[in-house]
């Protein structure tokens, strides 16, 4: 009686065994330094967090598309300080640098830097544009004034609502709209607005993006450093 016994105890703990391997695999308990149990989640059950960085998450339209990353010199020598790159025009060559554009089927471009304009004279300091009509340029002057020129609207057009100050950064912002036939330009200080201009006529391909101190036999000095420069288009 006493073997059949053990036999029955010996077959009910092989069953308890199988219907745990069974049924384990939606919620098995797993125990807490005091005892308490927690769930573990399944597979099918658990939620996958999304990686940091991930653009299919954080930015869903992948709107932007970076076209010029590097740049080459077209004349003087312009100083290459990490994310910084110094202008000088006071060695009578000036500096000036030249992004080409890799996109030239898109619907716009965006175009931005940050600028720090220690002296300005003469000519000014200049961002060009690069276009089948012709070169637009934004210009801040000597009179600390911003200005906009375009080969399609030939007047230069004063935009600066104050005068921006020296030895401090300021942030260019350049918009082409391809579609709207429009450009615009503006310039902040943190967040008050320097300058702003919009033209809803003339927006073109943008074919190079050049950064420039004017060039004299005998210079005005023209002193300007520029970081963070990006060039995006549509893809």
């Amino acid at each position: 009686m006493l073997a059949k016994s053990r036999i029955a105890m010996m077959i009910l703990g092989i069953l308890a065994i199988a219907i745990l391997a069974c049924g384990g695999t939606e919620s098995s308990p797993t125990s807490t330094m005091d005892g308490n149990s927690l769930p573990i989640p399944t597979t099918e059950s658990a939620e996958i967090a999304p990686k940091i960085g991930d653009n299919s998450v954080l930015t869903p339209a992948k709107e932007l598309a970076e076209v010029a990353s590097r740049y080459k010199v077209v004349f003087g020598e312009p100083l290459e300080m990490g994310e910084f790159i110094a202008f000088n025009s006071k060695d009578g060559q000036g500096d000036q640098i030249k992004f080409t554009l890799d996109n030239q089927h898109t619907q716009w471009y965006i175009i931005t830097a940050d600028l720090e304009i220690e002296e300005v004279n003469g000519d000014g300091f200049t961002v060009l544009l690069d276009t089948p009509e012709g070169v637009k340029t934004v210009t801040f002057w000597k009179d600390r004034t911003v200005r906009v020129w375009s080969p399609v609207t030939p007047a230069s057009s004063l935009t600066s609502r104050g005068s921006f100050p020296l030895s401090t950064k300021i942030h260019l912002s350049i918009f082409v709209d391809l579609i709207g036939n429009s450009w615009d330009v503006t310039v902040t200080e943190g967040n008050q607005t320097l300058a702003h201009y919009k033209n809803t006529f003339g927006a073109t391909q943008v074919q190079s993006v050049r950064i420039s101190t004017p060039v004299y036999e005998n210079p005005e000095p023209v002193k300007a450093i520029a970081s963070n420069i990006v060039i995006n288009s549509s893809h």
